[in-house]
């Protein structure tokens, strides 16, 4: 079965993407502002602003902003449609027999894409739990250090009303804060082979961590890793967030510091790396998953001295970028609607059927647009008929039937705003669209007569009316074969008359 829902989230993974790959202007902006490099903020808001973009396009109504015309597709196999219906509804059935196998693709590509997606999820997450049960591990084999213990601990004495938890693992593992709403420090237990200005230096610089909350935006990066797997951007810049951490607090530890501290500081940093590598199963874990040539660059940068800018401005800079790429991925989406059709063999001109005589839905009809007329060359033909009517304009079930939708997204577009649309006997279903009121629910039996909603002007339109669309078997009819011929305003006889006449 097609899935309207697969299609969408194939459209918001592929905007997620390029909202991803937009924020590689980031890189660019490095060559010119190198102390970008130190910032969390855009780091972090690129994440984000490539998960608001899908969400965004996941939600009801968001197709409705885009600058591009809604394009409706059937899902109906080519093997299934006649040729040969009449020439009067030639392009009014919503068929277009050379695109149907593309359009079965493409809504095969949807529940094809959705699959893999829930096992790159289920992947992604599986990674996630093995490097937290490597850190639980570490965990349960470090010792906690008691207050005495700390006292007798020159370097963390120092600092015992800003200590976390502490805990001391013989293992090859850089210091880490673990733990997100309750953060442990851990340390190695060769940090002590350092002398005691380099171990105060690197305490200090993950107590840093902690107070600035690194572990926050950390955590939230790696949670937007997993949820947007399939995006390549995202764990460069979830490297580039925890390098700018890195040295961000580098510069907090190293500010007024001699060049002496800073050389010393970089020497230890070089030291623990080396240390690392002779673990691979803790290897990947070295300064928070820093590469080799990383440490090096880091090291360099901290015997230099780290360049630096106005967080104000970064932020702002940031926070503009990131406003213009969501509107961007809204006004810029296409619009995509799967039409199920009924496969089953059926007339091909269902106006040679007897067709009932119905009610007519409005007190009082007057037809604005008819069925078939176009309105500017190249658009697609009227696929029903435009009743002038207040807002607020009671609408009668004009055959009894069941209703088989009552919402504002209907086929996922916003464009036909409030729409109810009941199915009657024989194959036949009628369709109310752009109202402002729905009296009726899925499901509800309505009789010849009943109120159902009430006209407005919502969705995609200029002003109020009533879209009435009738079908028969999937195939769109002129509502006037059932309703009988009915007044219409000048410009619309004068359409409709245009079209008869070709």
């Amino acid at each position: 079965m097609f899935s309207q829902f697969s299609l969408l989230f194939l459209k918001a993974c592929i905007t997620s993407i390029l909202a991803g790959a937009a924020w590689a202007l980031l890189w660019l902006a490095l060559h010119f502002w190198p102390g970008l490099a130190a910032q969390r903020a855009p780091w972090l808001l690129a994440q984000l602003g490539a998960a608001a973009v899908l969400v965004l396009v996941l939600l009801p109504g968001a197709s409705r902003f885009s600058i591009f015309p809604a394009v409706e597709l059937s899902t109906t196999p080519a093997a299934h449609v006649d040729v040969k219906h009449d020439a009067e509804l030639e392009g009014f059935d919503g068929i277009d027999l050379a695109t149907v196998k593309p359009v079965q693709a493409l809504a095969w590509l949807g529940n094809a894409w959705l699959l893999i997606y829930l096992a790159g999820f289920i992947h992604a997450s599986a990674r996630c739990r093995r490097d937290r049960r490597i850190v639980i591990a570490l965990k349960a084999a470090a010792q906690r250090l008691s207050p005495a213990d700390i006292s007798d601990h020159q370097a963390l004495a120092s600092h015992r009303n800003r200590l976390p938890p502490v805990f001391e693992v013989d293992a090859p593992v850089p210091p880490m804060l673990a733990g997100l709403l309750r953060p442990m420090l851990l340390l190695p237990r060769h940090l002590r082979d350092l002398d005691l200005d380099q171990q105060g230096l690197v305490i200090e610089h993950e107590l840093t961590h902690l107070s600035r909350l690194d572990q926050l935006g950390l955590h939230m990066a790696l949670s937007l890793q997993i949820l947007l797997w399939f995006n390549p951007a995202l764990p460069a810049l979830r490297r580039q967030l925890t390098w700018a951490q890195e040295l961000a607090c580098d510069r907090a530890v190293l500010a007024g510091s001699t060049l002496q501290q800073r050389k010393r500081f970089a020497a230890a940093l070089i030291a623990q790396f080396k240390m690392q590598q002779t673990s691979p199963a803790y290897a990947a874990m070295a300064f928070r998953g820093q590469l080799r040539d990383c440490v090096s660059a880091r090291a360099a940068l901290i015997r230099d001295g780290i360049a630096f800018h106005s967080h104000a401005a970064v932020r702002a800079a940031s926070g503009c970028l990131l406003i213009a790429l969501l509107l961007a991925s809204v006004v810029l989406q296409p619009a995509f609607a799967l039409r199920a059709v009924d496969t089953s063999p059926h007339p091909v001109n269902p106006a040679a059927e007897p067709l009932p005589q119905w009610l007519a839905p409005l007190q009082r009809m007057r037809i604005t647009s008819y069925f078939g007329t176009v309105r500017t060359a190249g658009a697609t033909p009227h696929g029903g008929i435009d009743l002038a009517a207040r807002a607020g304009t009671p609408i009668m079930a004009p055959a009894s039937g069941t209703v088989t939708a009552s919402t504002d997204l209907y086929q996922g577009e916003a464009r036909y705003g409030e729409v109810i649309a009941i199915e009657h006997a024989g194959g036949l279903r009628s369709v109310y669209a752009h109202l402002n009121q729905r009296s009726v629910k899925v499901g509800e039996a309505v009789a010849k007569g009943q109120l159902i909603g009430h006209t407005g002007a919502t969705g995609r339109v200029s002003g109020p009316h009533l879209h009435l669309e009738i079908h028969r078997n999937n195939i769109k009819l002129d509502p006037e074969l059932l309703l009988g011929s009915q007044d219409g305003t000048d410009s619309a006889k004068n359409a409709r008359d245009t079209l008869r006449s070709r």
